[in-house]
């Protein structure tokens, strides 16, 4: 028997793509799948009306649920939501201004069911941006995903991958605590407790929105320094080198937007948090130097 997906889908301040989004899953080439969209735009505002009003179509499709949160909570409260609300073996996850391509779920229950010492797998993904595809991530393999997850060499977009249950459980779901990188440090958890198996094929379409990023270079800062307190005890699993290219990773670039978008102050901040090196100055160069041949074009 097909062991049953389920597909958990967080919406919020959105609409426009939730209808194609949706039907993305409901058109897979696997079919025993259940859908759960976790509207965490609060009750009665005019976002979740216009979500309901959309998910009304689907009223008569027993594998949807819709599943409404009273008040907005944030995107991983209401991916907790929604595997609270789950019954599937297997758990994907999509945002809702992304797409399945129609054999994702089916190519990674095979993946799972054949390598059965993985907890997770992820798949290659194209990013849009104004309707354009601009560029393709792909399902990198890794000796250490920990710390590539950490140090952002690797990256797994929440719509790219499939995780067994029993792993969720194990991790305990996404951290409700964290604003922004909830994606980073839910895979980091997950890499900690198990194998992780990389299927290069397309599988999402990636819709690049920027709707919910930070408003400020100072409010990414803010972010990215409550994600590494999260990470932390992540950590005690590398070397020494490790841990400290870890903490440079996660703070150049931030340093380097603000540095080039003249939020001087944020700058100062983070170079008076980590120590950069050499390997700090050089990324520094590189990043202006590339920024002024972007510019010079």
């Amino acid at each position: 028997m097909n062991k049953l997906v389920s597909v958990i889908i967080p919406t919020y301040g959105g609409g426009e793509y939730l209808k194609s989004c949706v039907d993305s899953v409901l058109a897979q080439t696997y079919s025993n799948i259940e859908v759960i969209v976790v509207d965490d735009n609060g009750l009665g505002t005019p976002n979740q009306l216009l979500t309901q009003g959309i998910m009304q179509e689907y009223e008569a499709d027993t594998r949807i649920k819709y599943v409404c949160h009273e008040i907005n909570k944030n995107g991983s409260a209401a991916r907790n939501t929604g595997f609270s609300h789950s019954r599937g073996e297997y758990i994907c996850l999509l945002d809702d201004d992304d797409e399945y391509y129609p054999e994702k779920i089916e190519r990674q229950v095979n993946d799972l069911n054949v390598n059965q010492h993985c907890g997770l797998t992820y798949c290659q993904r194209d990013m849009y941006v104004n309707g354009k595809r601009t560029t393709v991530k792909h399902a990198i393999h890794s000796d250490n995903y920990l710390f590539d997850l950490l140090t952002h060499k690797v990256g797994i977009s929440s719509g790219t991958l499939m995780v067994r249950r029993n792993i969720w459980k194990q991790v305990g779901g996404f951290d409700e605590s964290l604003r922004r990188q909830q994606d980073y440090e839910f895979t980091a958890r997950v890499a900690a407790v198990c194998e992780i198996y990389p299927d290069d094929f397309l599988g999402l379409k990636k819709r690049m929105t920027y709707r919910n990023n930070a408003k400020t270079f100072a409010k990414d800062f803010e972010f990215r320094k409550k994600y590494m307190e999260k990470v932390q005890p992540l950590m005690a699993n590398l070397n020494e080198k490790q841990k400290r290219e870890v903490i440079e990773n996660n703070y150049l670039v931030i340093a380097a937007k603000a540095l080039s978008g003249g939020d001087y102050k944020t700058f100062f901040n983070i170079c008076k948090h980590v120590h950069l090196g050499i390997t700090g100055v050089k990324f520094f160069l590189d990043y202006i130097l590339v920024s002024v041949k972007t510019k010079l074009r």
